[in-house]
């Protein structure tokens, strides 16, 4: 969208729109990325965690079978570097209008990963009404790196067509 797309150029400082030119030097002041980086720095710096609260359960092995658990959510974060995702997630949504983390299970483990919001399709129709109940993601990935993950279907991935512009 053309916001969006405006919003990413003043943040990377692409245009002359921001207007800021200090007396016809070549130093330019870019405010709206000093805004969104200070807001991410001061929002992303709290780490709000799950808690597993025991509430009206009185019993000392509830209790401590919450604090496990608790403790178990503070490691899955550490081990996906969470906090770290969540920072950039909030920094797209600052620029972009929207940030995305994506979760799955792979050999028994959570892992977590930023989205680019161009990858996303979400059908119009689905989600005119903000609550699509799909949402599918469109990923460009090197060939070998493909054949690497699904080696049993090395020659479909040689087959198919490649993106334009691109040299895998």
């Amino acid at each position: 969208s053309f916001m969006s797309s405006k919003n990413v150029n003043l943040y990377y400082n692409k245009t002359a729109l921001d207007g800021n030119a200090v007396l016809n030097s070549r130093m330019t002041i870019n405010v709206l990325q000093n805004a969104i980086d200070a807001a991410c720095a001061m929002i992303s710096k709290n780490k709000p965690k799950p808690q597993f609260v025991t509430d009206g359960d009185v019993s000392y092995g509830t209790k401590v079978r919450g604090k496990k658990l608790t403790k178990y959510c503070e490691g899955v974060f550490d081990d996906t570097k969470m906090y770290q995702k969540m920072q950039k997630v909030f920094l797209d949504a600052c620029i972009y209008g929207t940030g995305a983390l994506k979760l799955w299970s792979e050999d028994n483990e959570l892992k977590a990963e930023n989205l680019f919001i161009e990858e996303l399709l979400i059908d119009d129709l689905e989600g005119m009404h903000e609550q699509p109940t799909q949402i599918h993601q469109r990923k460009y990935m090197a060939r070998d790196i493909l054949m690497a993950q699904f080696p049993d279907s090395v020659e479909e991935i040689k087959a198919a067509g490649q993106v334009s512009g691109a040299s895998a």
